[in-house]
């Protein structure tokens, strides 16, 4: 069974935009507790934060440029196809705030498997044989809410905010990788990692 596909909406390759980027899926529930605990203390802080409506994801590499979809698409299949599904343990709520205004709140790990950092970090060099100019360094987190552009936060008090909320240690089998358009998310391939009984 193929368990690679590549496809727009109507199921037939498609040009990207220039910028294009690979993610894991991580399927965080949206009424998980510690979640409204976060967004209450934000806004009791008084912090403007646009939360994420759900596709929740770890983002391997953010591609500025590439030579061609279809190449990027080989390069994933040839680091992914075999790849095994990690186990991620997430317990800790991060944030950073930006100098222009604005910032990140985010769900991570204090413990990253080996395995993952080894293939995230050979598929990023992989990319940029191939001439893809990826935009930043990979950090492990996933995405919850963007504090508004406008928002002058101290970046330490963002932080404290994120940080007061208790997070359950909760394991998750990251089980979908998929390339899609940054214009319009739309995916652009998909590949199911290898489990165990698969």
């Amino acid at each position: 069974m193929n368990n690679n596909r590549s496809m727009n909406g109507n199921g037939h390759k498609k040009r990207g935009s220039d910028e294009t980027y690979i993610e894991i899926e991580v399927p965080v529930r949206k009424s998980a507790r510690w979640l409204g605990e976060l967004m209450q203390a934000m806004e009791e802080g008084f912090v403007p934060v646009r939360w994420q409506n759900g596709n929740y994801h770890i983002t391997l590499a953010f591609l500025k440029k590439v030579p061609s979809i279809e190449e990027v698409i080989a390069i994933m299949n040839r680091h992914l196809a075999s790849f095994e599904a990690p186990e991620l343990t997430f317990d800790k709520l991060d944030a950073f705030g930006k100098r222009s205004g604005g910032g990140v709140v985010f769900l991570t790990c204090t413990s990253v498997p080996e395995s993952l950092l080894q293939m995230v970090d050979a598929l990023r060099q992989d990319l940029e044989a191939a001439g893809c100019v990826i935009e930043s360094d990979f950090k492990l987190h996933v995405t919850l809410g963007r504090v508004d552009k406008d928002a002058r936060v101290d970046a330490g008090r963002l932080q404290e905010l994120a940080e007061s909320v208790d997070v359950p240690a909760f394991s998750l089998r990251l089980n979908v990788c998929n390339y899609k358009d940054k214009e319009d998310h739309r995916t652009l391939h998909c590949i199911r990692l290898k489990t165990k009984q698969s």
